[in-house]
């Protein structure tokens, strides 16, 4: 039994190194292709991070970074930034843009709506992607065409799973649907 026991240890610590190599062996090559339905790329350019790239090699727009990497695709689209006014807005697979950059702070897409902050500002931190706590604003939710749909009012989100979200407002938790109405 002990031996079973540490072979299947063995067995999970080898398969995640291998999966390790291979996203390192990702950024020595500085390129990842999304998907084989994707037309475009990420590339990863030295000292100026991830760019999204046509079928024609042609640079279309820097790709938001998320957990030391480009964004992840999520409902279809990822998260593009604009280096000059540092907002953010949304491109699909085909490399359009299909919500302008306008936002400060803007989640990835879940079940077709994304968390978007307002005015945010929030406490100060050593390391400025650490949200701690939120001074001004509020957040709520847009959908795939970068409209509000559930207005901002809420002092921190989640993400929508299963049709509804965690919410937090006036130090009180609880549940919304998607059209931002209280749930059990």
């Amino acid at each position: 039994m002990n031996k079973l026991f540490l072979y299947t240890i063995l067995l999970l610590v080898s398969c995640s190194n291998s999966i390790d190599r291979k996203s390192v062996q990702i950024s020595q090559n500085q390129e990842e292709k999304i998907s084989d339905k994707s037309s475009v790329k990420f590339k990863l350019i030295e000292r100026d991070g991830y760019w999204a790239f046509n079928k024609n090699n042609e640079k279309l727009f820097k790709v938001y970074i998320f957990d030391n990497g480009p964004d992840r695709i999520s409902d279809g689209l990822f998260r593009i930034i604009d280096d000059k006014s540092v907002l953010i807005g949304f491109a699909d697979l085909e490399g359009k843009i299909v919500i302008p950059y306008q936002f400060k702070r803007v989640d990835s897409f879940s079940e077709g709506l994304a968390g978007v902050c307002i005015d945010c500002i929030s406490e100060k931190h050593e390391n400025p992607k650490v949200f701690t706590k939120l001074l001004k604003g509020a957040f709520g939710f847009i959908n795939k065409k970068g409209e509000i749909v559930i207005k901002p009012q809420f002092g921190l989100i989640s993400k929508f799973e299963d049709g509804r979200c965690k919410v937090w407002k006036d130090n009180t938790q609880y549940f919304i649907n998607k059209k931002g109405e209280i749930i059990d």
